[in-house]
């Protein structure tokens, strides 16, 4: 069985151009989309859907926000029909305004109507989502809410796969961002999990960041990286080959070039290489250059040919 490395969903970061470039630097990594919300997904223009999900291949993941059953149903239709084919359900999202969309980690207290929503999906498509969890919600932090909340899933859906962010979280009075960091990690769950439960597949997440965090993982089917790789776009890369930073800056090159010579550069196109020098000598005087760059609305060319000096 392989081991799965993946890249989070994470709202505003793993845009289509971020995920184009950690495509460029690694074949290897599973790439999840920003949660998309179901409902936009059946009402927006096609093209302009097209353009917030950016390329695809056999190892995107679209990650969808919803709680009504038809409607999550509909979206997976629309994708299906773009090319697409592999989905996960967010359960993990506690942020206030996912809430009030009744979806997100407020499912999880909820699992008859994730069931439903699993299985129309499933019966009106043959597509099985895998579900991004939490290992609890609120005072329903124990073992065996967790525990009796994968078997209920599993006894009543076709669902075989967990992404499991190893904190629970709590929906008020701790920001999204306190919820990443505040609630302890709880590896333990996910693991006896999977002793207990060894033909189900559970890929973990959180605090993870290096190689020898991977490897302490090995037991499970995968690892998910997150905030590592918000920091650090080419950490993917760094796992699967040697660390040459000229290596690098030559697929940066390419992403950038791959825009068209003569486009202007933008924060789009921007964003997901303004970190590419990280943990290195020049990083903030390449952060600055950056942004001169953008406020001079200079080409692609144009920038290339300014930045070489900062990046050498």
């Amino acid at each position: 069985m392989s081991f799965e490395i993946s890249l989070a969903p994470m709202i505003d970061i793993t845009t289509a151009n971020y995920r184009k470039l950690v495509r460029m630097s690694s074949q290897e990594v599973v790439l999840f989309t920003e949660m998309i919300v179901s409902s936009t997904v059946v009402h927006i223009d096609r093209e302009k859907l097209k353009e917030r999900l950016g390329d695809f291949d056999s190892k995107t993941v679209v990650q969808l926000g919803g709680s009504d059953p038809e409607e999550v149903c509909k979206a997976v239709k629309i994708l299906v029909e773009m090319g697409y084919n592999l989905f996960n359900l967010n359960l993990g999202c506690p942020s206030t305004r996912v809430q009030k969309g009744c979806f997100g980690a407020v499912l999880m207290k909820d699992v008859k109507l994730i069931v439903r929503i699993i299985n129309k999906v499933y019966e009106d498509t043959s597509v099985i989502l895998s579900l991004k969890i939490r290992t609890g919600v609120d005072e329903f932090d124990t073992y065996d809410f967790f525990r009796g909340f994968i078997i209920f899933i599993v006894e009543n859906t076709p669902v075989n796969t967990f992404y499991v962010h190893a904190r629970k979280c709590w929906l008020k009075g701790l920001s999204p961002k306190q919820n990443r960091n505040v609630p302890p990690l709880n590896y333990e769950f996910v693991h006896k999990i999977k002793e207990e439960m060894p033909h189900l597949k559970f890929i973990i997440n959180g605090g993870i960041k290096t190689m020898k965090h991977i490897d302490e993982h090995r037991n499970l089917d995968g690892v998910m990286i997150g905030r590592a790789a918000m920091d650090n776009v080419f950490i993917f890369h760094n796992l699967f080959n040697d660390d040459i930073f000229h290596f690098k800056i030559h697929i940066v090159y390419s992403y950038l070039i791959s825009f068209g010579h003569s486009t202007i550069l933008n924060y789009k196109i921007a964003f997901p290489i303004q970190n590419i020098m990280f943990g290195r000598k020049g990083c903030k005087q390449y952060k600055i250059a950056l942004a001169e760059q953008l406020k001079k609305k200079v080409t692609v060319s144009e920038f290339i040919f300014n930045i070489h000096k900062f990046i050498y």
